[in-house]
C-alpha cells in the first residue's frame, strides 16, 4: 500500500491513527474512471449482525477526477443495510496523498443491525457559492452474518415456565370440556322437566275424571 501523509481536510488535520492500520489488512479500492469499488474477498463478510464499531475498512481512491480534487469535498458513504434502512456515515478524516486519498468507514450497529447483503457507495460532493458538486461510485456490496439470537433462545428456567405454563392450559382446556358436559346434561334435564310439565298441564286441560261411587 502507498506511503500517505497527513494534509488538512475540512479545516482540521486528519487523523494519524489512518497512518497506522494494519499494513496486512487489505483497501477496497475505487477507480474513479468506471466508478466501481473493488470489494477484497476477505472482507466480504464484514462482521455479525448486532456488531459495533469493531470493524474499521479503508478505502483507497484517486484524489483527482478531471482536475477536481476530491479531497475539498465532502466525502459520505451511503448504504441501505440488509432491512432495507437507509443509513450514511460521514467521513470527517481523511490521509491525502500527492495522488491518492485514504479514508476508513467505521462500522457501527446500524449497519449490522440485520444479517445479509448491504450495498453501498461513496460520494464526494460539496455545494459552494450556490454551486453542488456531487461525484459518486456504483453500487458495491458487503455481507453481514447471521449471529446468535438471543432473545429467541429458551433457557432451562423459561423451559420449566413453558411446562409449568402449559399443563396449567391442559387443565383449564379439561375442566372447560368438562363443564361443557355438565351443560349438555343439564340442557337435557331441563328439556325433560319442560316435556314432563307440557304432559301434566295437557292432562289437566282436557281429561275428564271420574269418580266411582
Amino acid at each position: 500500500m502507498a506511503e500517505f501523509k497527513s494534509t488538512l481536510l475540512n479545516n482540521s488535520y486528519s487523523a494519524v491513527t489512518l497512518i497506522a492500520q494494519d499494513n496486512d489488512e487489505p483497501t477496497l479500492t475505487i477507480d474513479s474512471n468506471l466508478r466501481k469499488i473493488t470489494v477484497p474477498q476477505q472482507l466480504y463478510n464484514i462482521g455479525v449482525a448486532g456488531d459495533h464499531l469493531c470493524e474499521e475498512i479503508f478505502f483507497e481512491c484517486p484524489r483527482y477526477f478531471d482536475g477536481n480534487d476530491l479531497s475539498e469535498h465532502d466525502c459520505v458513504v451511503r448504504y441501505i443495510n440488509a432491512g432495507k434502512e437507509y443509513g450514511e456515515f460521514n467521513v470527517t478524516n481523511m490521509t491525502v496523498n500527492d495522488d491518492s486519498l485514504l479514508f476508513g468507514w467505521k462500522i457501527d450497529n446500524y449497519v449490522t443491525r440485520y444479517s445479509g447483503v448491504i450495498n453501498f457507495t461513496v460520494q464526494f460532493n460539496t455545494v459552494l457559492d450556490g454551486i453542488k458538486y456531487q461525484w459518486q461510485t456504483t453500487p458495491a456490496q458487503l455481507n453481514i452474518l447471521a449471529g446468535l439470537n438471543i432473545e429467541q433462545t429458551i433457557t432451562d428456567k423459561d423451559d420449566v415456565l413453558f411446562r409449568t405454563l402449559s399443563n396449567q392450559i391442559n387443565n383449564l382446556q379439561t375442566s372447560v370440556e368438562q363443564l361443557k358436559t355438565q351443560i349438555l346434561m343439564i340442557d337435557s334435564l331441563k328439556s325433560q322437566v319442560d316435556k314432563l310439565s307440557a304432559d301434566v298441564k295437557y292432562l289437566q286441560e282436557n281429561v275428564v275424571y271420574t269418580l266411582d261411587e
